[in-house]
């Protein structure tokens, strides 16, 4: 029989939400929270962390309006002739109202916490001579330059060293931010992990013994994974950005054709391991991948087009194309099903799902004419 491992005790930085882009339906997060109900993890925030979340998705929320007010004036602008349209011209009236969304993020978020039965740390048992002989020796978080900006981040991780003393156990802090893992580092109460992938990929290898043979898998049929991997990323959003033709690119125009030259795997995790039919487990991957690909462009230019007002129109527009050959790291949560061949050896069987961007950090990806080399016209020489 396997022997059960102990709970984990994990606390959580700002940082893990901020990566996330404050998604709870990932994988990850869904995994976390099964964990927790399991008996295998328990979760921690502080009241500062809890604090900063909360100031992000206000300070977020309001850039998402602003940015949504510029780009919707801009396209009222640009789109007169649907004020004739009975269908779409309630789109001209569209509207984001900044206090509602962020009234439903920091819901989310205070559901999150409750779904995974999070205990909220005070800092008001911290005592501020700690903090404050951290911050006059600069230990970190404390760091030259930017020391008064640290004072948060000094007080919470100091709390959850007070929780792991009280509970005399080590306590996992999962955070990418360098100041944390520094700070981690030289104390002896508190375990360092930059994400939850690595979090989860640790408690499955302790707890599976054919983990190294699912990455094995996942190498030996790389080839079917890379070209699904492709195919969702070519079905990904492009579009051009305004400072094509300087200015004069003609919107509506461009034709965007993506081909994948190459990916590179930069990192990956099995966060997720599903052997609840015994013949068939489905093993879950979250991959952060280098795409170099190339963008096949063609669009209007009405840079040397003069207007005719008597005809009420543009001439001498020239349909432009050219090449934008660029890199872009992207997370990609995969899903693998396997099968168990007549000695139960793990077998490939095939790719499940393939989830391009996750947490949709990336969004719409805007190409820019600093990377764009157009392709010339060759005619040939005649010569009389």
């Amino acid at each position: 029989m396997r022997i059960r491992q102990p709970t984990r005790l994990v606390a959580l930085d700002t940082e893990v939400f901020d990566r996330a882009n404050f998604n709870y339906q990932s994988k990850s997060f869904k995994k976390l929270i099964e964990l927790v109900k399991d008996g295998k993890v328990c979760l921690y925030l502080t009241t500062v962390t809890q604090q900063k979340v909360m100031a992000h998705i206000e300070n977020l929320t309001q850039q998402a309006s602003s940015s949504f007010k510029s780009l919707h004036k801009q396209f009222r602008k640009q789109a007169k002739i649907i004020h004739n349209s009975l269908r779409f011209k309630p789109l001209l009236d569209s509207s984001l109202n900044e206090e509602e969304l962020c009234n439903e993020l920091k819901e989310q978020f205070n559901q999150f916490i409750k779904e995974s039965q999070i205990e909220i740390l005070s800092v008001d048992t911290v005592l501020a001579e700690y903090v404050f002989n951290k911050y006059f020796k600069i230990i970190p978080p404390f760091k030259d330059g930017q020391k008064k900006h640290e004072f948060p981040d000094a007080f919470a991780i100091a709390a959850i060293e007070e929780k792991a003393k009280i509970e005399n156990r080590r306590i996992y802090v999962i955070s990418g931010d360098r100041d944390w893992l520094e700070a981690s580092n030289q104390s002896e109460y508190l375990i360092c992990k930059e994400s939850i992938d690595k979090l989860l990929t640790e408690i499955i290898e302790q707890e599976s013994i054919e983990v190294d043979l699912c990455y094995k898998i996942l190498d030996d049929n790389w080839n079917e994974v890379k070209n699904e991997i492709s195919d969702s990323f070519s079905s990904l959003d492009f579009s051009l950005s305004e400072d094509f033709a300087h200015g004069y690119f003609e919107l509506g125009s461009e034709s965007i054709e993506v081909v994948v030259e190459a990916i590179k795997i930069i990192d990956k995790s099995i966060v997720d391991i599903n052997d609840d039919e015994f013949e068939y487990p489905i093993v879950t991957f979250e991959l952060k991948t280098e795409v170099s690909y190339t963008a096949n462009i063609s669009y209007d230019s009405k840079e040397y087009a003069y207007w005719d007002s008597e005809d009420d129109t543009y001439y001498g527009i020239e349909k432009v194309e050219g090449t934008v050959n660029q890199k872009l790291l992207i997370s990609v949560e995969l899903e693998i099903i396997l099968f168990r061949d007549e000695l139960d050896n793990l077998c490939f069987n095939a790719v499940d799902n393939i989830d391009l961007d996750p947490n949709g950090s990336i969004g719409n990806i805007v190409l820019t004419p600093d990377k764009f080399e157009e392709i010339q016209e060759e005619f040939d020489s005649c010569f009389f």
